[in-house]
């Protein structure tokens, strides 16, 4: 896909495909080396990019499947030194300075969506992708299995799992403040906000938005903190 491009014509490219993800101020992270971009081809590769050259660094072909990465969960996230990126029901994590896998989680659901490190542990949610019905009582009646984990970010190992009919439709990445873990999802007429305990996974609390009054239909971006509140 990317040929003998220019460097402004490679880094042109990388903002174009990258350029929604860059709001979110997930291309690059913590512990990411310097120097380097991250962005994901249609040949089915997660490449990094001198940011002074545009020069290919690396590239990581995912296993099994070159067309894995066209139905990714989102962006490339990097924290420590490792770059994590969701695609259908696998995330993988990759070397950020070699492009060498590390480790490679598989999800019994066939969508994974955009995760999130802190401290150490990996959140991500890994579901159907569908959506679940809003009861006439005002409950959520759900549709299969909708999971989160909590993985070591270094090595893989899940810590917790925990389900729930908030976990549905195209969950954005999860937000961790205060020993807390934050999910926006959705349901068939409007969406959902839920919160987890981030050490043992058990669920809090969550609010239901029947008729649209939480801007959260398939939401676009994940949760966010200011001032303590969310």
């Amino acid at each position: 896909m990317w040929g003998n491009l220019s460097r402004r014509q490679v880094l042109s490219a990388v903002g174009a495909s990258l350029g929604w993800a860059t709001v979110s101020g997930r291309v690059r992270g913590r512990g990411s080396p310097d120097g380097l971009v991250y962005a994901t081809s249609e040949t089915g590769e997660l490449v990094a990019f001198s940011v002074a050259t545009g020069e290919r660094q690396w590239g990581y072909e995912f296993p099994n499947n070159s067309e894995l990465v066209a139905e990714k969960g989102g962006p490339p996230l990097v924290w420590n030194g490792t770059v994590y990126l969701s695609a259908r029901r696998q995330l993988h994590a990759v070397d950020a300075a070699t492009g060498e896998r590390e480790w490679a989680f598989e999800g019994r659901n066939p969508a994974t969506w955009p995760p999130t490190v802190h401290d150490g542990t990996v959140y991500v949610v890994n579901n159907t992708g569908g959506q679940t019905a809003l009861r006439e009582e005002g409950d959520l009646e759900s549709y299969g299995e909708l999971p989160m984990y909590a993985l070591d970010a270094e090595t893989g190992e899940r810590k917790w799992r925990t389900e729930s009919p908030m976990l549905s439709g195209h969950c954005q990445a999860p937000l961790v403040y205060d020993g807390t873990v934050f999910v926006l999802g959705a349901h068939a007429l409007g969406g959902t906000v839920s919160a987890y305990d981030a050490e043992t996974g058990v669920q809090r609390w969550g609010q239901i938005s029947p008729y649209g009054d939480l801007p959260a239909f398939n939401p676009m971006y994940g949760p966010v903190e200011v001032d303590g509140i969310v």
